[in-house]
């Protein structure tokens, strides 16, 4: 923040612990800080009081400081990145998120929950996520920083995904519909109880002939049952020349 005239053209504005007194402030990516903020942070937080630009007056605050990082910040004071006082002022309660793979039943609800976000965004309707696009997503090995590999991945499906009907297995990128592969798991398509490991393609033949096999040939049952209109249905069959 700053007082009028500490500088040219400088106003009265509260900086951002005062906007936040009372509330939250997030500082993502700490690992990055300088060593000389991480001075005036460390001071802040010991005094919990601060100083506008220009001012001569010290003002309490009320603030809780929430950080996050992906580096291992004990290695980054070893290497002369991060002061040991400041990491121990903002290590108070530590949460250590795991990553996707290893709490995949929270999948669905942030699946969701990007669903209804990219839906408002960009004004388009979505009934849900078909239960065969839904398996590929928990089932995919989600790499590092894969909360916002999911929610890119969601976000795409809702650009490609027709409007009014569910995300397909075909929305989505073809990574996760092919033969996956991680250093700890292989991921494998399952169709009608048999193990086949897919490209793209090969899954939305295999796909579309599995449930046409279930309709008993009855295209308007089939696209039913995918979630899409029927003559996005044909228009498949005649692309992939499946009778």
């Amino acid at each position: 923040g700053s007082v009028r005239g500490a500088f040219t053209g400088a106003l009265d504005k509260k900086g951002l612990f005062q906007a936040a007194e009372g509330g939250t402030i997030f500082l993502d990516e700490i690992h990055h800080t300088s060593p000389a903020m991480q001075i005036k942070l460390m001071r802040v937080l010991q005094e919990r009081e601060i100083r506008r630009v220009g001012g001569t007056s010290m003002n309490k605050i009320n603030v809780r400081l929430i950080c996050a990082t992906n580096e291992d910040l004990e290695k980054d004071i070893q290497e002369g990145n991060l002061r040991k006082d400041f990491y121990y002022r903002i290590n108070i309660v530590r949460i250590d998120l795991p990553p996707l793979r290893e709490h995949r039943e929270d999948i669905p609800i942030l699946a969701h929950y990007f669903l209804e976000k990219f839906c408002r965004e960009k004004n388009k309707r979505i009934a849900g996520f078909h239960p065969a696009a839904m398996e590929l997503l928990t089932k995919y090995s989600w790499a590092e920083n894969n909360i916002r590999e999911l929610e890119n991945e969601i976000e795409r499906a809702v650009i490609f995904a027709e409007h009014g009907a569910n995300i397909r297995p075909s929305d989505l990128s073809g990574k996760l519909c092919g033969d996956l592969k991680s250093s700890d798991q292989k991921t494998r398509l399952f169709i009608d109880d048999k193990e086949a490991p897919l490209s793209h393609a090969q899954f939305e033949v295999e796909y579309i002939r599995f449930v046409l096999a279930k309709a008993g040939g009855n295209k308007s049952q089939a696209a039913k049952i995918m979630g899409i209109p029927r003559t996005t249905l044909i228009g498949k069959m005649r692309k992939y020349s499946i009778d």
